[in-house]
């Protein structure tokens, strides 16, 4: 809704405060999409430890988009060290 401004103006900066808030309290798809603004620099400033974090977050919680994203973090070593492990886990 704060993204695209449906029935709301449209808000970035209030929609990352609230999927931050989603992500803490462990809602999944908030997590991925934290993580993926945080690697694109959306709205928040590029980390890509931030993104990584995120991600991986929502992969454990079984997230299936998180899995592509964090296997890919993993392989790249963004975010945090390469781990070739958890990225062919992830990955399969």
């Amino acid at each position: 809704m704060l993204r695209d401004g449906l029935g709301v103006e449209q808000n970035e900066t209030e929609r990352a405060f609230w999927l931050e808030k989603a992500a803490i309290q462990g809602h999944e798809h908030s997590q991925c999409t934290l993580g993926e603004m945080y690697y694109w620099g959306e709205t928040v400033n590029k980390d890509y430890k931030k993104s990584r974090y995120w991600t991986e977050k929502a992969a454990l919680g079984g997230y299936t988009d998180a899995y592509f994203r964090y296997a890919y973090l993993c392989a790249e070593g963004q975010g945090g060290p390469i781990d070739y492990e958890s990225a062919l886990l992830y990955y399969s």
